[in-house]
């Protein structure tokens, strides 16, 4: 949707992910020093902002914003502090 000069795109939305993603990306394997701590499957619901600013027919300027909740099944483990994730994403386009 245009906002101005950019054009903006929000979502939500929820991942589903695995027992076997969940660990490796969260998870303590048993070969890691510690005990080994494995995630239960789970879903984590997102929200997501990505804006595209055109510099020329051809650039385009592209800026995103995103977070994720994170339920108990990833923050019970020992490694996680936060009951979220924030990213943010800059970067620039050429379309021919």
């Amino acid at each position: 949707m245009p906002f101005g000069a950019w054009t903006v795109e929000p979502s939500i939305g929820m991942h589903y992910r695995s027992g076997g993603l969940g660990t490796y990306l969260y998870g303590i394997e048993a070969g890691d020093d510690g005990d080994p701590f494995r995630i239960d499957p789970h879903i984590v619901p997102f929200a997501t902002l990505t804006a595209g600013f055109e510099l020329s027919d051809h650039w385009t300027l592209l800026v995103g914003l995103s977070g994720e909740y994170l339920p108990d099944a990833v923050t019970d483990c020992p490694l996680v502090d936060d009951s979220y994730t924030a990213t943010s994403v800059l970067g620039i386009t050429y379309t021919s």
